[in-house]
């Protein structure tokens, strides 16, 4: 009989940004004591993907570089700028593709989240299907994020498929996931990238440090205070500053601008790929340059600075606020894009410091539990459809464990799920959800084994918001997000509980918790 090998998981970061998209990933095993190796996921030689999504003739959809270089229909393009900022100067630009009639922003985000998660899985499926206890997958996003624009985000990847069944889903600050990279990169190996950057010459220990993420929309800048980076760092936010149109899209859009004011009428794909321009440009040429594809047009050197250096100054601006925030600083800076008159940076920081993050798990104070603990809807409503008719039906709800016993879980870490709520005409608006205990390991509905009720969590459904209710007839089925935080205070361990329907709350509350204990 062969040895037990240990429980194994799959832990996946996904750095989803404007223009483009990483994706890292370990196998987690129980008996490593060190970080397991961390790969790129690579797709026809590429470990970067545009951040782009199109259709082709037969209404296939296209994603990545092959949605990037599609000469079929629109290009949408910039699609994390259309969920948190619509109204960015890059999407007003003529030549912009609009969202589609009746179409949210949210739906594009999902989309295309859903062929990375497709590509995912596939690889999972191919190359690791020995992993039994299910995937982890840790987005990064800016600290700078409004608590809107976290829930968009948080929306579009519970739609996209992250999180069913086993899987579970975390997000970290992409300031954090590029710390990780630069304090740890040298101990767990160099990962894999094209740029000549000299990394032993970046070293990092406890201090401070100001972190400057150059995306395609907007450029964040944050000073963090690092702790035990030796082994499993903690970082404490001193300040965050974040510039609006002031990334590499601004310096496109500039760029563009110039190369329209050429002799003679530039080509649309010229327009298109003109951001290669700068990823090739050192801003010490002193020759002109030639413009690809444009026949024999050029750009002088002086004129692609001047194109640059307005969202260059800006972004000086931004680290400047925070310089007095942090003394004796580090600065590393991660970025979307090869902008080699700034600085050469890691493509895959933000992705392969967040799949770093999950091996290590957070660096805080845990709570374990004893036992199960799950959300149990006393009316949940599923959906069936039959050619073009459709009707909703109460189901018998199975509960949602939002904690599995004697595993470890971050205090004040908070997580989110939509459920379907049933609701008939003329029933009460107020609906509840039943708090329940298991005391094993694993709860499944057939184990024979009672459920112990903990409470109930009642909210008062606002029946008049349209968007988010399914009606057929008198039946209706209620998208509501249940949020849930493990809270510790006092030596008492409990669960703070919030319902939501778009961003409108609908009922709070506090439950306690028994049979915890804390761990470090």
């Amino acid at each position: 009989m062969e040895p037990s090998s240990g429980q194994r998981k799959m832990i996946v970061g996904i750095d989803f940004g404007t223009e483009k998209t990483c994706v890292s990933y370990a196998a987690w095993n129980s008996f490593q004591k060190e970080p397991p190796p961390i790969s790129s996921l690579t797709i026809n030689d590429r470990i970067v993907f545009a951040s782009c999504l199109a259709q082709d003739q037969n209404e296939r959809i296209l994603w990545g570089q092959e949605a990037y270089d599609s000469q079929q229909g629109p290009v949408y393009k910039w699609l994390k700028l259309f969920l948190y900022d619509p109204d960015h100067p890059i999407l007003q630009e003529p030549d912009a593709p609009k969202l589609p009639e009746g179409s949210l922003p949210e739906k594009l985000v999902t989309l295309y989240l859903r062929q990375v998660y497709d590509a995912i899985t596939e690889m999972i499926r191919i190359h690791h299907s020995d992993c039994d206890q299910g995937t982890d997958y840790w987005f990064g996003w800016p600290a700078t994020w409004s608590d809107e624009s976290q829930q968009k985000m948080m929306r579009a990847v519970q739609e996209a498929g992250y999180g069913n069944d086993s899987d579970r889903v975390f997000f970290l600050t992409e300031a954090e996931a590029v710390a990780l990279f630069f304090t740890q990169h040298e101990k767990l190996g160099k990962p894999p990238s094209s740029l000549s950057v000299d990394w032993q010459s970046v070293k990092l220990g406890d201090g401070r440090i100001l972190i400057c993420d150059i995306g395609g929309g907007t450029t964040d800048v944050v000073a963090l205070q690092i702790q035990n980076s030796g082994t499993n760092p903690t970082y404490e936010l001193l300040s965050k500053s974040s510039g609006n149109d002031c990334g590499l899209a601004a310096m496109d859009a500039a760029l563009r601008g110039h190369v329209r004011g050429l002799h003679g009428v530039p080509s649309q794909q010229l327009l298109d790929k003109i951001g290669n321009l700068k990823r090739r440009f050192t801003g010490k040429e002193d020759r002109p340059i030639f413009l690809p594809g444009s026949g024999q047009r050029t750009a002088l050197p002086g004129d692609i600075k001047k194109c640059l250096n307005p969202t260059i100054e800006k972004i000086l601006a931004l680290i400047l606020e925070n310089i007095n925030a942090s003394r004796q600083m580090q600065l590393p800076i991660s970025g979307t894009a090869e902008v080699l008159y700034l600085q050469e940076y890691a493509p895959i920081s933000v992705a392969w410091g967040a799949t770093l993050r999950g091996a290590l798990g957070r660096a805080i104070p845990r709570l374990k539990f004893d036992r199960s603990y799950g959300l149990e809807v006393t009316s949940e409503a599923i959906v069936h459809e039959e050619g073009l008719d459709t009707w909703i039906r109460r189901k018998k709800s199975t509960p949602h464990w939002f904690v599995r016993k004697n595993q470890e879980y971050a205090i004040d870490q908070q997580e989110r799920r939509i459920f379907n709520i049933f609701h008939r005409a003329g029933d009460p608006a107020t609906k509840i959800i039943n708090i329940v205990e298991h005391p094993g390991t694993c709860p499944s509905p057939d184990d024979g084994i009672n459920l112990v009720p903990k409470g109930v969590f009642q909210f008062c459904l606002r029946l008049q918001d349209r968007d988010s209710i399914l009606r057929t007839g008198d039946e209706c089925s209620i998208k509501v997000q249940i949020a849930w935080t493990l809270t510790y205070s006092e030596q008492q361990a409990g669960v703070d509980l919030v319902a939501s329907v778009k961003d409108a709350e609908l009922g709070r509350e506090v439950k306690v918790l028994d049979g915890h204990e804390v761990v470090h």
